[in-house]
């Protein structure tokens, strides 16, 4: 805890203000670019156990198609409609799209 103190009381404000603007949108930036992977990789896990490959997750399948409650954790930081997006990627896995191809 008290390192996260020094932290805080640093010369200059906290790291993530010292570019201004232009560090908070690199960071955001960064951060929505991880939650995309996690997207991908939630359809990848959905398009592999449609096509029966043994090693998949059969977890983001189930959720896709019943409440999507894992599917929205995804969405909430996106501020994305999980709907939508669980509407677009049940669309695509129907016509055998895969993820950024």
């Amino acid at each position: 805890m008290s390192a996260a103190l020094d932290v805080l009381a640093m010369e200059g404000g906290h790291p993530v203000d010292v570019d201004g603007v232009s560090g908070r949108e690199e960071l955001a930036r960064c951060c929505g670019e991880i939650w995309l992977q996690a997207l991908a990789v939630y359809y990848r896990d959905c398009w592999q156990s449609l096509r029966g490959v043994a090693s998949a997750d059969p977890e983001a399948l189930d959720d896709l198609t019943r409440d999507r409650r894992l599917l929205a954790n995804l969405c909430r930081p996106l501020d994305a409609d999980p709907e939508v997006v669980g509407d677009a990627m049940a669309a695509g896995l129907d016509a055998g799209r895969r993820w950024g191809g």
